[in-house]
């Protein structure tokens, strides 16, 4: 999407140096989007440590 979104831009505003423009949006995007999923992936992977010691209790008939 990033890049799609800088493409665009190029189109509008040729003058723009979209490589020098790129690496800090598509960092920027990354670190909001980790930001965003890390709460996110939290509980789950909580839910799944749970489960799976269950599964090895299960299975060491424990």
């Amino acid at each position: 999407l990033a890049d799609i979104g800088l493409g665009l831009l190029t189109r509008v505003a040729p003058t723009i140096n979209l490589f020098v423009l790129s690496f800090p949006v598509k960092i920027g995007l990354t670190l909001l989007l980790v930001g965003i999923a890390i709460p996110q992936i939290s509980p789950m992977l909580a839910g799944l440590t749970d489960a799976s010691v269950d599964a090895m209790r299960g299975i060491a008939g424990g």
